[in-house]
């Protein structure tokens, strides 16, 4: 990781991908971790590693219950764990909505960021509902 020592306290996480070879040598690349910087140690970053990918099952298994990011905005926004969790829930119902719904352009992508911060409730009513209300939003 070639990031200056001074810069490491400005990020949170790090996101690790790597290049994986088909037999018919097609190329894919493939987010393998998610890793929180926890801090410095001897010139050492030190980090929490939080998701790592499964290979075999190609998913995302969480290895870490602890993040201090977590600790933080609770902490900010003075709310409990079970609000995130619960916050966390309802984020990958909606990302797991535009998947099944093929909802994935930038406007499209971008109008549904902002109908989400308005009025979530009616945001999962219209993905679930009537999906193709935000295909309006595309650009071609």
């Amino acid at each position: 990781m070639c990031v200056p020592k001074i810069m490491i306290s400005a990020i949170d996480f790090i996101l690790m991908q790597k290049r994986f070879y088909k037999s018919n040598g097609v190329s894919y690349r493939r987010v393998t971790e998610l890793s929180e910087v926890v801090g410095m140690e001897e010139a050492t970053v030190q980090l929490n590693k939080i998701f790592q990918w499964n290979s075999s099952l190609d998913t995302f298994d969480n290895i870490s219950f602890s993040s201090n990011t977590i600790e933080k905005i609770m902490e900010t926004k003075n709310v409990s764990r079970k609000y995130i969790d619960n916050d966390i829930k309802t984020r990958k119902l909606v990302l797991n909505l535009m998947v099944k719904n093929n909802l994935r352009s930038n406007e499209v992508v971008s109008k549904i960021i902002d109908f989400y911060y308005f009025n979530r409730d009616k945001l999962i009513f219209l993905l679930k509902n009537s999906p193709n209300y935000f295909l309006r939003f595309n650009h071609v």
